[in-house]
């Protein structure tokens, strides 16, 4: 099974995110118009609507016993123990996705499917 090398960037004047592999790269019309800072790799996974998930997701799911609102990284540390793709827990929130307490140490779950796409870092930073 070949492994999609899928990358997205954020155009500034359209406000939406460009999808592009990583063989062609983004299309160079568009060079001027994107934030590099923005590219995020494809993870491989989806959420629990089908939905695929990105490097700079925010995304909401469960875990023992509470919500957390987790940013997607990669991860290849000796605190992660070189886990790659995680989501490390920013909030702990209700089911709705309101934020009850920030999370101050490091925490994390590995990268399941799952859980629930609900903005990226990019377009919410106020969640980071």
């Amino acid at each position: 099974m070949k492994r999609e090398l899928k990358f997205r960037v954020y155009h500034k004047a359209k406000k939406v995110f460009i999808i592009f592999n990583a063989y062609d790269g983004y299309p160079m019309e568009f060079k001027d118009r994107v934030d590099e800072n923005t590219i995020g790799q494809y993870t491989g996974l989806k959420d629990k609507d089908g939905k695929e998930i990105y490097e700079g997701d925010i995304r909401l799911v469960s875990g023992q016993d509470n919500w957390y609102i987790q940013v997607i990284e990669f991860h290849n540390t000796s605190e992660t123990c070189g886990r790659g793709w995680i989501g490390r827990n920013l909030w702990k929130s209700n089911r709705e996705g309101e934020l009850i307490e920030k999370i101050k140490r490091f925490s994390y779950f590995g990268m399941p499917q799952g859980g629930e796409i609900i903005g990226n870092k990019f377009e919410h930073p106020n969640l980071i």
